[in-house]
């Protein structure tokens, strides 16, 4: 709920920035630039974005996974589409994933939330893969060695069970 609270707001603002801009540039003239930022979308979708990819998915397929490259591309994406969508500060965020400086930051920052969440200790369950494994083993072990309970999938004929 508080997500879509936030996009709410976001589109009011930004509707409202844009009649802020017509206002003061009068509407032909903010017109225009709607136009201009949204063929600078639909250019940047179709051009840089899926050619990033195309040739991140190149890379992958021979071996050499590289995230950087998948990262740009969905960046040029998502600037792409914030350039296409009206208003000025959709335009302002779909700028700032086009500059260099900006984008770099915001895959950074992008990079150490993946690193995080791989490392987190819920997606784990708090201990790593191979200790879980490496306790179960030894647990099994142990009762198989230790007694003679039946384990889970057997079957035991008891002498008393045939009539």
């Amino acid at each position: 709920m508080p997500i879509l609270f936030i996009f709410a707001l976001f589109m009011l603002l930004d509707f409202a920035s844009l009649f802020a801009l017509g206002h003061h540039l009068g509407f032909f003239s903010t017109l225009g630039i709607m136009l201009l930022t949204a063929a600078l979308g639909v250019h940047l979708i179709r051009r840089e974005g899926f050619a990033t990819l195309r040739h991140a998915q190149a890379r992958f397929l021979q071996g050499d996974p590289n995230a950087n490259e998948l990262m740009q591309g969905t960046l040029y994406i998502v600037a792409g589409l914030l350039l296409l969508a009206p208003g000025t500060l959709t335009d302002i965020l779909g700028l700032l994933c086009l500059l260099p400086i900006s984008r770099d930051l915001l895959m950074r920052q992008l990079e150490r939330r993946n690193s995080k969440m791989r490392n987190s200790p819920r997606q784990t369950g708090g201990m790593g893969s191979a200790d879980f494994t490496s306790h179960t083993k030894e647990n099994t072990s142990r009762q198989h060695s230790d007694s003679n309970a039946p384990i889970e999938g057997e079957y035991i004929e008891r002498k008393d069970d045939k009539k």
